[in-house]
């Protein structure tokens, strides 16, 4: 309690902590068109909208092929218990079965179509995954590769773009295209997954090389309404708030603006997980001191801002829900795992577990140590100048002034 009283950095994850952890798809961009999905939340209702007119997704092979690939390429379970939707497994990949789901697709329908042989799981230094699977009719070729991730690292795997019905080889201009859609879409504060495909007929062909790209899907997850309050509090009682996100850099400022971390006019600093590795002992030491908002970070880079803040003279707190995480959460002063999305192992390695996963909580946590730590001081304040006046009239030889009988009950009174 002591520690938490004395901590001036918390450094935070945004997805579920500053925010609701209900990712929804919101837009899908197909080439040169864009279309919006309507809907909150993990309810499987809503519209797919073009030029504001709702279009039916049972009549456009394009868009069903990337909803079925996000569904495809996933490991998440959509479940209604007790009238609520909810999801079991990671957000992002629950917002693709949302919204499959919004367009009629049954997840197992399609996998049972699609079966799938392999997967090469999501690595969250590449920032991509891939499944593949077996064609079972209506194609000469036996399998299907598909692969989502950050654009960063699928974009460059692409050689073609699906548009419509035809395969087109992708030019410079197209990728220029497709870097201002995903810079256009980042700065609104979206989350941007690129998900891709190619047919083969080698199950063991390298899965990111030689793809087709469908398409960039959009998502979001709203702030929490209390995230800018209690950003805020902490501001005004000296403690400082960092960022720490594996969302790009023009989504971490948006998210970051928006929840009070950064003013909307003000100059903010943004560090990615590449300036990090570039960067030495010396110069992460003089970065943090700067830097407020992470982009494209791993669990390894967050054991390298706790060190250097630690360095740096700072009493950090530092919020984790993965297995990789436990080391940043060890190794900070306060280790707060998350109590519903985090894993046992975190939960093991932190001094806090956050029952909500809710960053306001922490606040609160850290106001209520600040009181304890006030109230121990005032009370050994007290105490010391009590002792030391009797210990002074003691060594003076002052007669007392009243009976000792008088001075006993008087002591134990203010005691």
């Amino acid at each position: 309690m002591e520690t938490l009283g004395s901590t001036n950095v918390i450094c935070t994850d945004k997805t579920g902590t500053l925010t609701q952890n209900q990712m929804t798809v919101r837009e899908i961009r197909l080439a040169e068109r864009n279309i919006r999905v309507s809907g909150a939340g993990y309810e499987p209702k809503g519209e797919f909208i073009e030029a504001d007119q709702p279009i039916g997704p049972e009549k456009d092979a394009h868009l069903r092929q990337i909803l079925q690939a996000g569904l495809l390429c996933n490991n998440v379970a959509l479940q209604q218990k007790e009238g609520q939707w909810n999801i079991v497994g990671d957000p992002t990949e629950g917002a693709l079965v949302v919204a499959a789901s919004k367009a009629g697709l049954e997840a197992d329908s399609v996998r049972e179509a699609s079966p799938t042989l392999k997967e090469i799981p999501f690595d969250a230094r590449e920032r991509r995954m891939a499944t593949i699977h077996k064609i079972l009719e209506g194609s000469d070729d036996n399998f299907i590769v598909f692969a989502k991730g950050a654009p960063e690292t699928i974009l460059p795997a692409c050689v073609s773009e699906q548009r419509g019905d035809a395969i087109v080889e992708l030019t410079e201009a197209d990728r220029a295209r497709l870097w201002k859609t995903n810079d256009e879409m980042a700065g609104s504060a979206l989350r941007v997954l690129a998900l891709a495909y190619k047919r083969t007929q080698c199950e063991d062909e390298e899965p990111f090389s030689g793809l087709t790209l469908l398409g960039l899907v959009g998502m979001i997850d709203p702030p929490r309404p209390e995230a800018q309050d209690a950003i805020h509090l902490c501001q005004q009682a000296g403690v400082r708030v960092v960022m720490i996100t594996g969302d790009q850099k023009a989504t971490a400022q948006a998210i970051a603006r928006e929840v009070g971390i950064a003013d909307k006019n003000e100059q903010l600093q943004v560090m990615d997980g590449l300036a990090l590795d570039a960067a030495d002992d010396a110069r992460l030491l003089k970065a943090v001191t700067e830097t407020s908002v992470y982009a494209r970070v791993s669990p390894e880079h967050k054991l390298r801002i706790v060190k250097a803040l630690q360095a740096d003279g700072q009493i950090v707190a530092m919020t984790g829900d993965g297995v990789n995480d436990a080391p940043a959460l060890k190794t900070a002063d306060i280790g707060v795992a998350m109590g519903k999305m985090g894993t046992d192992v975190a939960r093991e390695a932190a001094d806090m577990v956050l029952a909500d996963d809710n960053f306001a909580t922490i606040v609160a946590a850290v106001e209520e140590g600040r009181t304890v730590f006030a109230n121990v001081k005032k009370f050994v304040h007290y105490l010391f100048s009590c002792n030391l006046s009797e210990i002074l009239t003691m060594f003076v030889a002052i007669p007392l002034v009243c009976l000792r009988r008088s001075c006993l009950c008087k002591f134990c009174g203010s005691t």
